[in-house]
């Protein structure tokens, strides 16, 4: 399947699938941009959660947002149902489907996904859906990604780049491009660091804390500002 390359079509429309935090999202961008300016014609949309669409308008190199209200994720799952109940939860997928269907996607990626996810993404008819080989629904893919998040040295930015390679293009950085509205504050004359550094989950490899604050110092000595994000 990894022949068939991008290049074969003239406007590859494509959904990136990211549904989870803010930093996941984050570290999905260099994938996004590097993709963009090997395939400039490529139409680069991403299914994510209600909090992170808010961030796509200044992202140039995104079409657009499709939300997930908390229909895919176990962990936003529990909270929706609580809200809306089970019926209100398969009317919901009945229309997240149906919305994804409806921009005719030729390729799916899902850089981290669960059985959820995969299997929308699979019944809304995507012809080509890269994942991980090494979930338990790999068979709803049919791009295979062999490396392994918990094993690889890698962080997980370089790991996103390995769907490039699946796609025929090569596994080159690219840093994201943003756009900043009227309403954002001028930039400060000095480099202005930000730091995400809080991760729940142990699927991937994480700095503990002391290293976060050791790269905060060392910026600030060089004169960088510094802001840290991320929730309580």
């Amino acid at each position: 399947m990894a022949d068939w390359r991008l290049a074969h079509l003239s406007h590859p429309t494509i959904l990136i699938v990211r549904n989870d935090g803010l930093g996941d999202f984050v570290v999905t961008l260099p994938l996004v941009a590097s993709l963009k300016r090997q395939v400039p014609a490529a139409r680069v949309f991403v299914l994510v959660s209600a909090a992170v669409a808010e961030l796509v308008p200044l992202l140039p190199d995104i079409e657009g947002a499709i939300v997930d209200r908390g229909l895919l994720l176990k962990r936003h799952r529990k909270a929706f149902t609580a809200i809306e109940g089970r019926q209100g939860r398969r009317m919901g997928r009945h229309r997240l489907q149906a919305d994804i269907e409806s921009h005719g996607f030729d390729l799916a990626i899902l850089p981290y996904a669960e059985a959820a996810s995969a299997a929308l993404i699979h019944r809304a008819g995507i012809p080509l859906r890269a994942g991980s080989l090494r979930r338990h629904f790999f068979w709803r893919f049919n791009l295979f990604n062999r490396e392994s998040r918990r094993a690889s040295p890698d962080p997980e930015w370089a790991l996103n780049l390995g769907y490039l390679e699946l796609l025929g293009l090569r596994r080159e950085f690219a840093f994201p491009r943003f756009r900043l509205g009227p309403a954002v504050p001028a930039a400060p004359p000095r480099p202005y660091v930000v730091i995400h550094p809080h991760k729940r989950s142990g699927t991937a490899l994480a700095w503990p804390g002391e290293n976060f604050l050791a790269m905060a110092r060392e910026a600030m000595e060089d004169g960088d500002e510094v802001g840290v994000i991320g929730d309580p």
